[in-house]
């Protein structure tokens, strides 16, 4: 059975398309028959984000059975797919999502992203990713844009070990936390790790070139391996925390394609880290004292070749439409939070004085708010805004969906974005936050569930089925947490 929405097949809108797909599969099938390769691994998305794989023969590639027909999976056994009494799903490889990359070492590793349907009726599964940010990248194109320009940056931090990560927790910690000072010896002590490096500080490495930084041949490792695979790098450097990495994606016109590139990049930084001995984690906040892992996001849209969103005679260059898009994002940041700072840890990053934000307040290029206009100097082509308080333990895919969704909502009903603070925000009173009428992100992963639940906005652009999963799942994670027995708990109340 050949899989379809309606009548086309998997991964295309229209019929036109099918010269295309049938192409792409035959430059696949090329590719992997001129390097000699006798598996591809197929990947996909589960609800939370999660990369899921598996590998096929490239026989059945070249037949075109595998592009076809796809390969049946459990769906009951994939985070937010599907209940054991309704599991079977199938995932199609899209040919056009399709790449190799050579490591080092000359191993040579093949892959393809995929679509998931529904076998009986051959229509995409509702609860894919991907169909998500398909679906938002079309109301995208019905409210008269070509497409979405999309930037993430991708923060996340370098261990050698999972014990290294708790023990640079312990030895960097905040006064007060668990009844410690500011700076521990037990990691120093420990003798687990005797490499000649020199030891970086919290939120003072930023850009800090080598010797110091002794991550610069992994990260130039995996941004080539990135360059290689087809997803453009704008430029890499360490970040402001200890370990902190940072690539930055140069910008795509698609939700679908960005979303594959950021699984992509997070699939390489640890396939290259292994390499590497150094276990990386896209944990929101992995060092107490430190900065935390964040994923901003630069927007645009874009309509014959023009940016919407630049108007050279407008107040800092913004256009009207890029005023409403503001107005959306602000104005559904609480009810959509739950979906880009998903867990319980991403509330230790969104808090004061670490560069992430905690207020609903937009300026041009005022760090301390949720959506930041970065300097241009009037580069029509390049003016964007930068939503930056997701992280990357998001799913990419839901991510994307549900900033261009808010944003579409607030140039439909022509939301206006409030006057700019360009103060910083952390320093304001509580007062005078009061009287500019800022509101604050949800403060919890819990709370962050319940105003999902008021705004409409998440529900439709996730979907029902995409959207009644996620507040189950993690509902229950919130439950998990709220019983948990931590050593934190410990420290502070064994001896009361």
């Amino acid at each position: 059975m050949t899989y379809r929405k309606s009548s086309p097949r998997p991964g295309r809108a229209s019929d036109n398309e099918a010269p295309d797909r049938s192409a792409a599969a035959r430059l696949a099938g090329e590719g992997l028959k001129k390097r000699g390769l006798r598996w591809m691994q197929v990947h996909f998305t589960d609800l939370l984000g999660g990369l899921r794989s598996f590998s096929v023969p490239t026989r059945d590639l070249l037949s075109g059975k595998v592009w076809e027909d796809g390969i049946g999976i459990d769906g009951s056994s994939v985070r937010g797919f599907a209940r054991v009494e309704s599991s079977d799903l199938r995932v199609v490889p899209d040919p056009g999502a399709f790449s190799v990359v050579t490591m080092r070492d000359g191993v040579v590793l093949a892959r393809a992203m995929g679509d998931i349907f529904e076998p009986r009726s051959g229509q995409r599964f509702e609860g894919d990713p991907r169909n998500i940010a398909r679906r938002a990248m079309d109301a995208v194109r019905a409210a008269g844009f070509d497409g979405a320009g999309l930037s993430p940056e991708l923060e996340f931090t370098v261990f050698r070990s999972l014990e290294e990560s708790m023990l640079q927790n312990d030895l960097w910690g905040s006064p007060g936390a668990n009844g410690a000072g500011s700076l521990r010896t037990v990691a120093a002590l420990s003798g687990a790790d005797r490499t000649p490096r020199y030891i970086l500080h919290p939120a003072r490495s930023y850009m800090v070139p080598a010797p110091y930084d002794d991550t610069e041949d992994y990260r130039g490792e995996l941004a080539t391996a990135l360059e290689d695979i087809g997803v453009p790098v704008k430029f890499h450097h360490h970040e402001n925390g200890l370990g902190q990495q940072e690539i930055e994606i140069m910008s795509m016109p698609d939700a679908v394609r960005m979303g594959d590139a950021c699984q992509t990049y997070k699939h390489l930084a640890r396939v290259v880290g292994r390499r590497h001995g150094l276990l990386p984690t896209f944990m929101p906040k992995p060092i107490e004292a430190d900065a935390g892992n964040g994923m901003h996001v630069h927007i645009s849209f874009w309509r014959g070749g023009s940016n919407t969103f630049y108007d050279r005679d407008a107040r800092y260059n913004m256009s009207q439409t890029m005023r409403y898009f503001i107005g959306g994002l602000l104005s559904h940041a609480g009810g959509t939070t739950a979906i880009t700072n998903p867990t319980v840890n991403s509330y230790k990053r969104l808090v004061p004085q670490f560069e992430a934000p905690v207020y609903i307040a937009w300026s041009p290029v005022n760090r301390t708010v949720l959506v930041r206009i970065p300097a241009r100097h009037s580069n029509p082509r390049s003016i964007n805004c930068e939503p930056r308080h997701a992280d990357p333990s998001a799913n990419p895919y839901l991510v994307f969906a549900v900033l261009l969704q808010s944003g579409l909502d607030g140039i439909r009903r022509k939301m206006e974005p409030g006057d700019p603070v360009n103060e910083n925000i952390f320093h304001l009173t509580r007062e005078k936050i009061r009287a500019l009428g800022v509101r604050r992100l949800p403060s919890s992963l819990g709370q962050a569930l319940d105003e999902m639940e008021t705004d409409e906005l998440a529900r439709r652009a996730l979907g029902k089925h995409c959207y009644e999963h996620f507040l189950e799942l993690k509902r229950k994670e919130v439950q998990a947490h709220s019983t948990a027995v931590t050593s934190w708990d410990h420290a502070m109340y064994f001896d009361v």
